[in-house]
């Protein structure tokens, strides 16, 4: 609003403490488990918000101070256990769980206030941008082994997500913007031939689910709006080398 300095336009380093506690576990084969925690502080992180005066313009800013703490669990772990035919299939994932909020500035705290929606509680902190809620990482790959039919053989199924995330602050009645999750699911497959294995095949499928990344305006008890939609489609690759040394 006219005569309110929202920023003074110094942007200034920022400084994170971090605080992690971890307990893993390796075993034979590349097979591990790992659980943790963790606990940072942001003193003036710097987030991407709206510019008020001019629609469609961004600018990275100091914003007021943040925290963030979370738990993390990663595995790799084979399906010999299951039975020994499974040998040669493993599991592997990486899962993060993230709660984050930054105490609002005096003057984005006035800005929300004076800008809220009918019914509308403005609250004193929010999450911070870029912070995802979730982050789910899982995979399946089978090693076909050293010999058989299968020697030389490799594949994977791998699927990624994580939680809708702040994307851009708004600021007085500029809504803010958040990445909708986006479920990417792949397969990689290939196969080396030969007795010295030169020649090598490989098919590779991306966006399976045929799923578009989506990033929306967010207003209080209102329809989201589209800030950006890209319908990447699904893609198919197929490669063929030789390898002369």
């Amino acid at each position: 609003q006219a005569g309110i300095v929202y920023w003074d336009g110094n942007l200034r380093s920022t400084y994170i403490n971090n605080y992690d506690l971890r307990w893993e576990y390796f075993g034979k084969q590349g097979q591990m488990v790992s659980v943790g925690a963790f606990y940072k502080t942001f003193d003036s992180p710097i987030e991407i918000v709206q510019y008020f005066t001019l629609v469609g313009a961004f600018q990275p800013r100091n914003v007021g101070d943040g925290q963030v703490i979370g738990a993390e669990l990663e595995f790799r772990k084979n399906l010999d256990f299951i039975s020994p035919k499974l040998s040669n299939l493993s599991v592997n994932s990486n899962i993060t769980f993230t709660n984050s909020r930054i105490e609002l500035s005096a003057t984005e705290l006035t800005s929300r206030k004076e800008n809220a929606r009918q019914g509308e509680t403005v609250e004193s902190y929010r999450s911070m941008a870029g912070q995802a809620p979730y982050i789910i990482n899982l995979g399946v790959a089978y090693n076909g082994g050293e010999s058989g039919f299968w020697n030389g053989l490799e594949a994977g199924v791998y699927y990624n997500v994580q939680g809708q995330t702040l994307e851009v602050v708004g600021i007085v009645d500029r809504p803010d913007i958040y990445t909708k999750p986006f479920h990417s699911l792949n397969m990689n497959i290939n196969k080396s031939l030969g007795e010295k294995k030169k020649l090598q095949i490989g098919l590779k499928f991306e966006n399976i689910l045929g799923d578009s990344k989506e990033s929306v305006f967010q207003f209080y008890k209102a329809d989201e709006q589209y800030f950006t939609r890209l319908n990447q489609g699904r893609a198919f690759q197929l490669r063929l080398s030789y390898k002369f040394f």
